[in-house]
């Protein structure tokens, strides 16, 4: 059971990986195109569109591509509702210079997404790349465990957890909170971290281990 693309496609601390989508990016990259008809830059296309398709002085935002236009002339103008409300008297509000930006307008198309806590604990610089990995997919609650690999008719021969000798089923829950082998180094951590760690999962242990320390700080 993978994680959705758009989830991925998230910023790090939204809970994803920040990988860049390329929808989105192609987007607003072409958004300049319209930023600079908009704007009427001195270019010799944005001349030549001005004298061909626009005409007499018209905004681009209020031109109708007749039937016979190119298809690519057609798709450009179909994107102009994704972005006039970036635009205010004919200027790019996303900078405070006016000028557009790729970027900004990327993050915007992404919209209003919600941070998540354990995207601190993840991301710290402290984590090497395999643990934040392992703790990404966990927040996901898509770890590989034998009854998910059961799930997807992946031949298993045994479900149990093969880290301790209780006749437990190896689920995530199990892996991160239950687990006896797990405990034990959950013991030892308390020890070390002067923190209780209650049988819950690795994100619920983090959120917990901020309101006790109250000071919203990390543990080093």
């Amino acid at each position: 059971m993978p994680v959705a693309w758009e989830k991925i496609c998230t910023p790090k601390k939204c809970g994803g990986l920040n990988i860049r989508s390329c929808k989105s990016w192609n987007i607003a990259s072409v958004g300049k195109l319209l930023w600079q008809l908009a704007t009427k830059q001195d270019l010799l296309w944005v001349k030549w569109v001005h004298g061909i398709y626009i005409k007499d002085g018209a905004q681009i935002w209020n031109h109708r591509p007749s039937a016979d236009s190119s298809c690519y002339w057609r798709k450009l103008n179909s994107l102009k509702e994704q972005m006039i409300h970036w635009y205010s008297r004919g200027t790019y509000q996303l900078s405070p210079s006016g000028n557009y930006s790729v970027s900004k307008s990327y993050i915007t198309l992404l919209g209003q997404l919600p941070r998540v806590k354990e995207a601190e604990l993840i991301w710290n610089s402290m984590m090497l790349p395999k643990h934040r990995m392992i703790l990404w997919i966990a927040s996901q609650n898509r770890i590989l465990t034998k009854e998910r690999m059961n799930r997807l008719n992946i031949p298993v021969d045994d479900l149990t957890c093969c880290l301790c000798e209780e006749d437990e089923i190896e689920i995530q829950a199990h892996l991160f909170a239950r687990c006896g082998w797990i405990s034990e180094i959950k013991i030892a951590l308390s020890t070390w971290s002067g923190l209780y760690l209650q049988e819950r999962g690795v994100i619920q242990i983090y959120n917990g281990s901020r309101e006790e320390d109250g000071r919203g700080s990390e543990r080093k």
